[in-house]
């Protein structure tokens, strides 16, 4: 801080005139000078650091002037930044009361028209669900309205074929019978017995190919029906392939072995192959499961007489002839039984009844057609 100093260091002098003894010296005079200019000089000094000092107080003034305002500047920045914020509160505020009351009345409103619009939405979904379900329901009689059209017009199908499958039948004309059967096929092409049927019918009329194109395709729709495999059987023995024969029916006998009809026509097969023991076992067995058949007597009396045995063979077609009398192939065999006796019978008498029956037999044999002795 600058000191203020009396520029002559001391209280002022009186201004009454001093007497001539108090008047000072030269020397005095010079000294006082001195004196005086060493204080000027060190006032000087003093003054000198008195105006750094303000120069340094201006400049940290004008220093904390420029942050004040900088700050003053900020302050007020914000102030109206504040004021921005807090003035449209502030009038808002005044109205806050009647908008607060506003927006209750309009949450209300649309409180309300959310339950409203919910209701509707139940409403509109259970009529969805409705009217889903009763589509389901309609869609349901739909598919069984169209399932028993279907039925209808398949039983409606079935019920000509086998109207068709029955006039074949009882048909006696072959050709018309094929005809029927052909029909039958067309209606309901999966009826086994029409395809094994009308090929029983095929192979008597000798058409052999369509005969085993349609024991093939009997079989292809049902590999179970032993019918048709031991109807390919005598198809196949016809044609010379006897293995193939022989094949078919041991499948008859497998998915039937209670049927003697088989066992018979394997026992037939074995007489061709000349396997008589095993022919003998089986038409045994036929004759065992049913001994009303006459076939198998037949076939057993056949087997006998090409073992030339004429007098077991003779039993074996008396008791076939028995059972029918209408037998072919039963007198021409027996016939030549009664032949072949009498070539070695050496009473006259017995030889002679033996040719007349022989004769009567071929007689009878010629007024008989031509039968299916083992083959059924």
């Amino acid at each position: 801080m600058c000191i203020s100093l009396s520029v002559f260091g001391g209280e002022p002098s009186s201004p009454n005139v001093q007497n001539q003894s108090q008047q000072p010296t030269n020397k005095q005079l010079q000294q006082e000078n001195q004196e005086l200019l060493n204080k000027i000089d060190n006032l000087e000094e003093e003054v000198m650091i008195c105006r750094d000092d303000v120069r340094t107080k201006t400049v940290e003034i004008n220093d904390n002037l420029d942050n004040w305002l900088v700050i003053l500047s900020i302050t007020m920045a914000m102030i109206g930044i504040v004021l921005g914020i807090l003035t449209p509160l502030y009038i808002n505020y005044r109205n806050d009361k009647s908008l607060k009351e506003e927006l209750k009345r309009m949450n209300e409103e649309l409180r309300e028209q959310i339950a409203l619009t919910k209701r509707d939405a139940e409403s509109a979904k259970a009529s969805l669900s409705s009217i889903t379900e009763l589509k389901e329901q309609i869609e349901a009689i739909k598919l069984v309205i169209d399932k028993s059209k279907e039925a209808a017009e398949e039983a409606a199908k079935m019920a000509k074929a086998s109207e068709y499958f029955s006039q074949a039948v009882s048909e006696k004309d072959h050709l018309k019978a094929i005809e029927l059967y052909t029909k039958a096929i067309s209606l309901f092409p999966n009826i086994t017995e029409a395809y094994n049927n009308r090929g029983i019918l095929k192979k008597e009329l000798n058409d052999k190919e369509g005969a085993m194109r349609d024991y093939n395709k009997a079989i292809e729709l049902n590999q179970d029906n032993s019918g048709s495999y031991n109807n390919r059987g005598i198809l196949k023995k016809e044609l010379n392939d006897f293995n193939g024969a022989l094949s078919d029916y041991n499948k008859a006998i497998e998915l039937n072995p209670n049927n003697a009809r088989y066992y018979n026509n394997r026992a037939d097969l074995w007489m061709i192959l000349e396997e008589f023991g095993k022919a003998m076992n089986d038409v045994n067995d036929a004759i065992e499961i049913d001994n009303k058949a006459y076939v198998s007597y037949v076939t057993r009396g056949e087997i006998y007489f090409t073992m030339n045995k004429p007098k077991e063979a003779i039993i074996d077609f008396n008791n076939a002839l028995s059972l029918d009398s209408d037998i072919k192939v039963a007198y021409e065999y027996r016939a030549q039984c009664y032949r072949k006796l009498a070539e070695t019978e050496q009473d006259p008498t017995k030889k002679t009844d033996l040719i007349a029956k022989a004769e009567a037999d071929e007689k009878k044999a010629e007024s008989l057609k031509n039968d299916i002795k083992h083959e059924v």
